[in-house]
């Protein structure tokens, strides 16, 4: 007689582990706990059990600076509606983008193009139409700050207290070894063990410690040591924001506007974000230039001019930067560069907070994909969601709005997955679908768009710039005023913001 045993049956998903608490592991939470209608789609089966940890100390809703939410209101609005409406009172509507350049004449700035978001959207009508307008048609399209983001979806998840437990650092994932289809045991920088768990979901960011460990079957002590394809992409952009906080004897505006300015080597950006209920509105200011020690993501051959990037890589932006020098060498650098100012300088001038950071990135495309069984614990599986999956560059603003995207298709798959093994219609002879075909379909479902997203924003991000010393600053500005007139801007710009799930 054989004594190899047989590999344990599939079993439905209860015990969930989210590592990280940023936008895409709130919006995990939110789909398999707080979602009345995706708990109406699948029925019975569809209560999950989740557990979020995050390395950081708290919840630092001062990090980070505005957020375009474009598609991502609609698909919170698939999860639950009050949660959706939460985040959008806690920003402002954006209504206008515009594109300006270094002026050719004696003008403070050139124009290239302009897009008034509520009416465009309207006269397309259509399928973008109604995801990014509500049914009052009422724009869903948000500006807002990202702490204010991450503080609307924590205060809408019921029990986030008892949820979310901080000072957790991931330094291993393995099986329960107490029996074969135990699950998998999470272990932790402090030397505390947490589980079983039979999903683990890696939200942790661009320095993913999960996506280490499918790509690699191990977790570095280092999070800056990551290997292979887990390590992030330095793109050779830089990024100096500056934050002013608002103050309630300052006129609030009711909507927003996103203007760029473009100059010879660096462009910037500037924008109003709503920071909360009731809050003041708060102005930032993005100044996006190339780094002089690298070509690309290439270093320059000159070894003397070489430093290591000092970085945010993850966006976290817990280095606040020595304000008053900041304060100058940004507005120096912009106006060396020609970047128009009007907007730009007074922000900068009057900035409560100023950070520096390099532009990272993950290929959404993986040779070992975005999930992976754990070794011999019953089919436990580690999946990526977000920046760990896809880091994307920023110039089209879509990382918040991909995150949340990703969170929402990975719920539905678990969904399915556990409707499937309960399922009364599956007769005797027929073997459930194994959980890896569901994640891989959600995989198969979020690559494609998140790839095309992260190479048209690479590219944006080059362009942008206009080059070093500006040395295409001519045909960009050509190209821009170009593609606004035939609304090529105006359909890349719609086309990344639909939610496609």
């Amino acid at each position: 007689l054989s004594t190899t045993s047989s590999p344990p049956p599939p079993r439905t998903i209860k015990k969930v582990a989210v590592i990280g608490s940023g936008i895409s592991g709130l919006t995990v939470a939110h789909c398999l706990t707080n979602s009345p209608l995706l708990r109406d789609r699948y029925g019975a089966l569809s209560r999950f059990d989740v557990s979020i940890y995050d390395s950081r100390s708290s919840l630092d809703t001062r990090a980070g600076a505005g957020v375009q939410l474009n598609g991502g209101p609609a698909v919170l609005g698939l999860i639950n509606p009050t949660v959706q409406q939460a985040v959008t009172s806690a920003g402002l509507p954006q209504v206008r983008v515009q594109s300006r350049t270094k002026s050719w004449g004696d003008d403070p700035f050139d124009t290239l193009f302009q897009v008034e978001l509520p009416e465009s959207i309207l006269r397309k009508g259509g399928e973008l139409a109604e995801k990014l307008m509500d049914k009052n048609n009422n724009l869903l399209w948000t500006a807002i700050m990202r702490g204010a983001l991450q503080q609307a979806l924590v205060d809408t998840l019921p029990n986030s207290q008892g949820i979310i437990s901080f000072n957790k650092e991931l330094v291993g994932i393995a099986a329960n070894p107490q029996t074969i289809d135990g699950g998998c045991l999470l272990e932790f920088v402090d030397g505390s063990t947490e589980g079983p768990f039979d999903l683990v979901v890696g939200a942790d960011g661009i320095k993913s410690a999960c996506k280490e460990f499918i790509e690699k079957g191990k977790i570095s002590a280092d999070p800056s040591q990551r290997e292979g394809a887990a390590a992030a992409i330095y793109s050779g952009i830089r990024i100096k924001y500056a934050v002013k906080d608002g103050v309630e004897s300052e006129n609030q505006m009711e909507t927003a506007t996103l203007k760029q300015y473009f100059g010879n080597g660096a462009f910037a950006l500037d924008g109003i974000y709503g920071a909360g209920p009731s809050k003041p509105n708060t102005r930032s200011a993005f100044l996006v230039y190339l780094d002089d020690n690298y070509n690309g993501p290439f270093r320059r051959k000159n070894p003397a001019q070489i430093t290591a990037a000092q970085e945010n890589a993850d966006w976290t932006q817990d280095v606040e930067l020595t304000l008053q020098s900041e304060r100058a060498i940004m507005k120096t650098a912009a106006s060396e560069a020609g970047v128009p100012t009007v907007d730009v300088g007074p922000t900068i001038d009057s900035a409560d907070r100023i950070f520096s950071l390099g532009v990272y990135y993950h290929n959404p495309f993986s040779l070992v994909g975005w999930s992976k069984e754990v070794a011999r614990s019953g089919g436990s599986h580690v999946v990526l969601v977000g920046d760990a999956a896809h880091a994307l560059p920023p110039f089209l603003g879509q990382g918040s709005n991909q995150a949340i995207q990703d969170a929402y298709c990975l719920a539905c798959k678990l969904y399915e997955y556990n409707m499937c093994l309960g399922s009364e219609s599956l007769v005797e002879e027929e073997s459930p679908k194994g959980l890896e075909e569901y994640l891989k379909k959600y995989q198969d479902l979020r690559w494609r768009v998140t790839f095309d997203i992260f190479l048209k924003s690479l590219l944006l991000g080059y362009l942008e710039t206009g080059g070093r010393d500006g040395i295409y600053a001519k045909f960009r500005d050509a190209f821009f005023k170009t593609m606004g007139l035939v609304g090529v801007a105006e359909r890349v710009l719609f086309s990344a913001a639909t939610p496609k799930v």
